[in-house]
């Protein structure tokens, strides 16, 4: 049985290793399945100023080689992610590039892309999906794409930082 735990958890390493290339540590998001799909029409966050910045990539996995097999994760790059839309809910961070996606069967690479996008963060105090990672398809329709839950935002300070959003008055 610990051997059987040794391996699953030598091949979540294995994955996150060659997911990040960088050499950041593979998380595992939220207990549930991280990945979603979900379509959101947004508006530009004109006269809105705020940053989000990684310190160094962060790699997310969909499971935690222990009980849920990795089938997919995801790899945000370093850097400012600039605050560029909101809805109701969220704020939305634009990457400074594009962000990493792939697919793992029997813990190898089957399937890879690079896409535009970045992380949201919601609004609210208490949301049941605080922070997650989304695809831009144009400037007005986001597509929510990895939930991080309540240990993404958690790190917030020591593996990510973000200032207050700024808001220029009108006709400035």
């Amino acid at each position: 049985m610990i051997f059987r735990m040794r391996a699953a958890f030598g091949v979540a390493m294995m994955v996150g290793a060659i997911l990040s290339g960088t050499g950041a540590k593979a998380q595992t998001s939220m207990s549930l399945s991280p990945v979603q799909s979900e379509d959101r029409v947004v508006t530009a966050a004109q006269g809105a100023n705020g940053t989000l910045t990684f310190n160094e990539p962060e790699v997310w996995l969909d499971g935690d080689g222990l009980v849920r097999t990795t089938t997919r994760g995801i790899r945000l790059p370093a850097g400012d992610y600039q605050l560029e839309a909101e809805d109701a809910d969220y704020l939305y961070y634009r990457a400074p590039e594009r962000f990493e996606m792939r697919v793992f069967q029997d813990g190898q690479v089957k399937d890879g892309r690079f896409m535009t996008g970045g992380v949201y963060v919601s609004k609210a105090l208490i949301a049941l999906v605080p922070a997650g990672v989304y695809f831009s398809s144009d400037e007005k329709n986001k597509t929510l794409v990895w939930k991080l839950g309540s240990d993404f935002m958690r790190s917030e300070g020591s593996k990510w930082t973000r200032t207050k959003v700024t808001r220029s008055a009108p006709g400035q």
